[in-house]
C-alpha cells in the first residue's frame, strides 16, 4: 500500500513537471520571430514529445510497482 502512495505521487509530481515544461515550451516557441517555418507545427511536436516521454516514464513507474523486484 505504501509502494501504491508512492507512486501515485510520483506520477503527478511527474504530470506537473511535465504540464510546467509544456507551457515553457510553449511560450518560448511563440516568442519566435516571423520564419518561414510552422512554428505551430514545431510547438505541437515539441509538446507531443514532451507528453510522450511523460506517459513512458509513468508506464515504468507503474511497471515497477505492480512488479516489485
Amino acid at each position: 500500500m505504501r509502494r501504491l502512495l508512492l507512486a501515485l505521487v510520483l506520477l503527478g509530481f511527474l504530470f506537473l513537471v511535465f504540464y510546467v515544461a509544456t507551457g515553457f515550451v510553449d511560450a518560448a516557441l511563440s516568442g519566435l520571430p516571423a520564419s518561414p517555418w510552422n512554428v505551430e507545427a514545431i510547438k505541437l511536436q515539441a509538446i507531443g514529445i514532451l507528453w510522450l516521454i511523460c506517459f513512458l516514464l509513468a508506464l515504468a513507474i507503474i511497471a515497477v510497482v505492480a512488479f516489485p523486484v
